[in-house]
């Protein structure tokens, strides 16, 4: 039996699981340059001390560049723990309850850091 699939249809209504592929890739790509350059900004600073690196966070462009790291960093988490769990927990209930949970531990460890961030920048 072939399938005849209209041409009008989107690859997303043939395959649900694919935006969200999609979107992983996309804050992967994204990570990438910013990983980068947390890493040559802490090398840099590496033997400062605490003032220097309160001064370093006070900076707006690395403010910025940090509290965008942590939004795509826990948003990243949360994509592959989700894959992880649809993965390897079959009961639907507890599934979706484990997806429910992690995705609030990680949006409030995710605002916890950048609240930390918005502190250091405005006192």
């Amino acid at each position: 039996m072939s399938m005849n699939y209209n041409k009008n249809k989107t690859s997303v209504a043939l395959n649900p699981g694919l935006s969200h592929w999609k979107l992983q890739r996309l804050s992967a790509l994204i990570l990438i340059p910013l990983i980068i350059w947390t890493i040559f900004s802490f090398m840099i600073n590496m033997s400062s001390e605490y003032n220097q690196a309160i001064e370093w966070i006070k900076n707006p462009v690395n403010s910025t560049i940090l509290i965008l790291l942590l939004a795509v960093v826990f948003y990243h988490s949360g994509m592959g723990l989700q894959v992880v769990i649809e993965d390897y927990i079959s009961n639907i209930k507890l599934r979706n309850t484990m997806i429910v949970f992690c995705k609030m531990i990680l949006f409030l460890l995710a605002a916890i850091s950048i609240i930390s961030v918005l502190r250091i920048l405005f006192y």
